[in-house]
């Protein structure tokens, strides 16, 4: 099969191009700048076409293929991602309409009560709906890599001895490793598609709050973390001080942290009747995410940072 992969070179695609060779498939690689060091190295694989293509110019001519991944977004670009990730999304559905089927990583939420960058990644669920094509959604909670947006503010925040933390921190969030992440999404080109529009839930084999899930991180780490939610402490003021304590920008943290009072747990494994392979425990996937070797990973010879990130929460 040939697969177009958007956002090839962010933090969930460049790890999944890799696996989707090893399953025997052809990868058009999409990413804004071919140049870039992680875009050249998936050049390099045999089975691999890079294709420059940046979807805020518009609809593009799409190379052809039989099915295709969103996993674009642009939440460390800025005020306006929202918009500019919509913006992307209708460019891409527009240009699609000749694979069967698009797969998109999405967040993991309750209907109705989403929040922060949450609610932006159901309204690009629902504009690649749009698309003449079949659409699998897996949503998930923060994916647990190295250059994942979301782990870079847990990393973060386990580096300081208390936390500011809002009364939102006891939420309760269902993180998944990246490389099981990876293979869900591999074998997303396989999962029973009813109708226009599908959606599966994924998660690891952890559900908990995301104050112990600071303390795990630290933990991991050989570090001791207090956290405890503070009286008067709400969202805004912990945005503004962890965009402060930590090196994730203001405009990363506060997205997130608005969207710390929505429960990010999986309610229906059904995904799992299908793909029922062994999760990675918790502990091992923050390890794996602390050294900077997650499985799959293809990290740019210089580190530089990705030209078209990638990836849930």
């Amino acid at each position: 099969m040939r697969v177009v992969v958007a956002g090839a070179t962010g933090c969930v695609g460049r790890r999944l191009v890799p696996a989707l060779l090893s399953a025997g498939h052809e990868v058009a690689a999409l990413t804004r700048d071919p140049t870039a060091p992680r875009a050249a190295a998936l050049a390099d694989r045999e089975g691999v076409s890079l294709h420059r293509c940046d979807l805020l110019e518009g609809p593009p001519r799409l190379p052809a293929a039989d099915a295709g991944y969103y996993l674009v977004h642009s939440l460390d670009s800025g005020g306006g991602y929202a918009d500019r990730d919509r913006r992307a999304a209708r460019s891409f559905a527009g240009a699609a309409a000749g694979l069967d089927r698009v797969v998109y990583l999405g967040g993991l939420g309750p209907e109705g009560e989403l929040a922060g960058h949450l609610r932006s990644r159901r309204a690009v669920e629902d504009d690649l709906a749009t698309g003449d094509y079949r659409l699998v959604t897996l949503r998930a909670a923060i994916v647990l890599a190295p250059d994942s947006e979301g782990f870079r503010l847990l990393e973060g925040c386990s580096r300081l001895r208390a936390v500011p933390a809002p009364r939102a921190i006891t939420t309760p969030c269902q993180p998944i490793a990246v490389a099981d992440a990876v293979r869900y999404l591999a074998g997303a080109l396989e999962l029973p598609a009813e109708g226009a529009a599908t959606a599966y839930e994924i998660g690891g084999p952890a559900v908990l709050g995301y104050d112990d899930l600071l303390r795990r991180t630290a933990a991991a780490a050989g570090r001791r973390l207090f956290v405890r939610p503070v009286p008067g402490v709400g969202l805004s003021a912990a945005a503004r001080a962890l965009g402060l304590l930590t090196d994730v920008s203001p405009e990363v943290v506060g997205p997130l942290v608005r969207s710390l009072p929505v429960p990010a747990v999986v309610t229906d494994d059904t995904v799992r009747e299908h793909l029922p392979f062994e999760r990675t425990p918790l502990d091992d996937a923050l390890r794996d995410a602390l050294d900077g070797t997650a499985t799959g990973s293809l990290a740019a010879p210089d580190g530089s940072p990705d030209p078209a990130p990638a990836g849930g929460r």
